[in-house]
């Protein structure tokens, strides 16, 4: 890896640690709950400056993906805004922070983890090419795939840049909803288990993977046609 890559990479892992630091006390539905008051008075009287603050943080927690921050942040977009604001808030700082975190390991990344691993990275790739928007959309809306390892991973395969916005706005759209539904009815909840039933977790799944099976099940008929 360049000496400057290097640098750059190191110093953002020491801001992505620092705002983890900083952060880890208030993203959390402990407290969200306990401000949920407050939060929503101070919104309500500074609607746009709630607006850019929100958004802002938002970003920058994606941009540097730090763990756990999506999750709560678009709870709190459902507190504080409701759904149809929430929803559309919370889709587009999600997606703009997960294309700066995408980017980043792109630009800084990319061609040193090809150079390591260029015959795996070889195989990915042609998987990418084939499939690729099928198998993010999928990863957005099935929960074991963690937003913060997924946008950076994608940034160190040859997806087009194109590609991962829209595959990650239309998955992140259909899982905002979820969490920024169960943003509204905050006072209710008592941890984040409540906010997916095991019913909502298979729907998520169901409608994540279909895109792909429905494709897989097309080529196979095109196959045996010929």
């Amino acid at each position: 890896m360049p000496r400057r890559s290097l640098i750059l990479f190191g110093a953002l892992l020491a801001v992505a640690f620092a705002t983890f630091w900083l952060t880890q006390e208030w993203l959390t539905l402990t407290w969200l709950k306990s401000n949920r008051d407050g939060l929503i008075g101070f919104c309500q009287a500074n609607m746009a400056l709630a607006v850019a603050a929100y958004l802002g943080v938002f970003i920058l927690c994606a941009a540097l993906s730090v763990p756990g921050a999506a999750s709560t942040m678009t709870l709190a977009g459902g507190m504080v805004f409701g759904l149809p604001l929430g929803l559309v808030l919370a889709t587009l700082a999600a997606t703009l922070g997960g294309t700066c975190a995408f980017l980043i390991a792109r630009h800084l990344l990319h061609d040193w983890v090809h150079a390591r691993f260029a015959p795996v990275f070889a195989i990915i790739d042609r998987g990418i090419a084939r499939d690729g928007a099928f198998y993010l959309f999928m990863m957005r809306l099935v929960i074991v795939f963690p937003f913060f390892v997924v946008n950076p991973v994608m940034g160190l395969t040859d997806m087009p840049v194109r590609t991962f916005v829209l595959a990650s706005f239309l998955g992140m759209l259909a899982n905002a909803f979820v969490w920024v539904n169960a943003g509204t009815m905050l006072a209710k909840m008592s941890s984040l288990d409540d906010v997916l039933s095991m019913e909502m977790v298979l729907a998520l799944a169901l409608l994540g993977t279909l895109p792909l099976l429905v494709r897989t099940l097309a080529r196979f008929m095109l196959r045996r046609d010929k």
